[in-house]
Order: C-alpha cells, then structure tokens, then sequence
C-alpha cells in the first residue's frame, strides 16, 4: 500500500474510535439529571453548552436501522458531489445528506421519530462529512 492510503486509513481509523464507531469497550459519561445544561469542552479551548440528555443520541443500532452509516452518508455525498448539488459548507451538505437518507428510508425515520434526536443526528453527520468532503469527496 502507498504510504498516503496508509495515512488516510490511519486517520480514518483513530476518527472511528474517536466518534465511538470501534468495538473497543469504551465509557460513557455520567450526565447528572438534575442538570438543566452541561458545558462540554470542544477542540479549540472553546466550550458548547448543550441540554443534558439521558439518552446521549442514538446507538449504533439505530442509526444502523436508519441507514446512517459511514458507508451510506459518503455514497449520498459522491451522489450529490456527481449532481454538483453538495453544498462546500459541511452543516449544509449534512443537512443535504440527511434528507436524502430520509427520502431513502422513510418507514424506519417514521418509527424512531420520537427517540431521534436531531441535533446529535446532524452534528454526527457534520462530523463524518468533515472526514469525507477532505478524503473521499
């Protein structure tokens, strides 16, 4: 293998196991229900302030159940970056990718309605278009 492919797997895979995607066994964090909000560091030194969530987002089975994947947001992104339609601005073409997997599957969106949660939805597809609009696209 060259050794840029090699790279890009590389960062491809420690990016998996930082979005919580590997079957390494991993903790989650105690979020106090007593809490209206929590402040969360993000990269940068900045800090994100967010409503504290018993659930955290969705499992992985859930968004396996409603086609949001890896494999299935980057063959959207080429579908839309072939049709010149993907926007450059990552929260757009996630927003642009999101409805198109909701078009495709629209049942399973249907029945987990009530437990999805969009904003974590949408910031786990920024975050992966974010690999894929720099690598793959």
């Amino acid at each position: 293998m060259k050794p840029q492919k090699l790279l890009v797997l590389g960062v491809f895979v420690l990016m998996m196991i930082g979005f919580g995607m590997s079957s390494l066994p991993t903790t989650t964090p105690v979020v106090p229900t007593a809490c209206a909000a929590e402040t969360i560091p993000i990269i940068g030194g900045e800090t994100k302030t967010e409503a504290a969530s018993e659930d955290g987002g969705l499992t992985r089975r859930q968004r396996r159940k409603l086609g949001v994947t890896f494999r299935n947001i980057r063959a959207v992104a080429k579908e839309l970056d072939a049709a010149g339609e993907l926007s450059p601005d990552r929260t757009v073409a996630s927003a642009q990718v999101l409805a198109v997997l909701t078009e495709q599957n629209p049942r399973a969106f249907e029945e987990e309605a009530a437990a999805i949660d969009w904003d974590s939805l949408l910031d786990f597809i920024e975050r992966l278009m974010a690999i894929i609009m720099k690598f793959f696209i």
